[in-house]
């Protein structure tokens, strides 16, 4: 009841604190820095905010209850000391109150995973909506790799809307960053053979991008037009090279 806590042998390096049960009901979560030896004294205070985040979830135009995921942004990435939740939409619906003013990123889990970021303001309301169609198309494919890797390197492979590909190289990525017009995303297992695959897409001309991330920067990327029509799976290969 005093609001006191207390964790000891906790090893030195970078930590997150997070916290559940707030006023709002909402998570809350910082980070901190721990040195060997060292005794920290930290404060965890929340402030309310007069923000509401509201929205709704269709599936084939039908309300769909999915599970979705809120986290507070700062430049991209989340906030250090920032906001998190999850909650589930309700009959295709979902409200939250008691927001600060920022930006949030909104993750739609099911039936696969969604990103949208939206600007909550003091006293306003903001909307956002999760609009999942479903077709008979997909994508198949494998990842050629033909580049230099360390234990920092992983490969990913992105499905954007046409010409929605912000990916750029020499730039700094990690793979919480939300994209606008991304449709799919998948980190691929060398051990696997960089196989992919892509379903329930509906027929239409898209961006398909691999990216290999060394160090936390785009070393090497390849970003190919696919359009798919129905009838048989879209059957590709990507070639990452220096």
């Amino acid at each position: 009841g005093s609001g006191l806590f207390r964790f000891t042998r906790v090893p030195a390096g970078q930590l997150r604190i997070s916290v559940g049960g707030t006023a709002t009901g909402l998570g809350m979560m910082q980070r901190l820095s721990l040195e060997t030896g060292e005794i920290l004294q930290h404060d965890l205070s929340w402030n309310r905010g007069s923000g509401v985040l509201q929205g709704k979830v269709s599936c084939q135009d039908k309300p769909f209850d999915a599970p979705l995921a809120i986290t507070r942004y700062e430049d991209q990435a989340p906030a250090p000391e920032g906001i998190f939740t999850t909650c589930k939409a309700e009959e295709g619906r979902f409200r939250l109150t008691g927001l600060p003013a920022g930006l949030y990123r909104v993750t739609s889990e099911e039936p696969w995973k969604i990103h949208k970021m939206v600007e909550v303001k003091e006293g306003a309301e903001a909307m956002v909506e999760f609009r999942y169609i479903q077709g008979e198309a997909r994508i198949q494919g494998h990842v050629d790799e033909r580049i230099d890797q360390d234990e920092t390197s992983y490969v990913m492979v992105f499905l954007f809307q046409e010409n929605a590909c912000e990916l750029e190289l020499n730039q700094p990525f990690t793979p919480s960053v939300a994209y606008e017009g991304m449709l799919r995303v998948k980190t691929l297992s060398p051990s696997m053979g960089n196989l992919f695959e892509f379903k329930d897409l509906t027929a239409g001309t898209f961006d398909l991008a691999a990216i290999h991330v060394k160090q936390g920067l785009v070393r090497e990327m390849c970003v190919e037009k696919i359009t798919l029509d129905g009838s048989k799976p879209a059957v590709v290969r990507l070639l990452l090279s220096r």
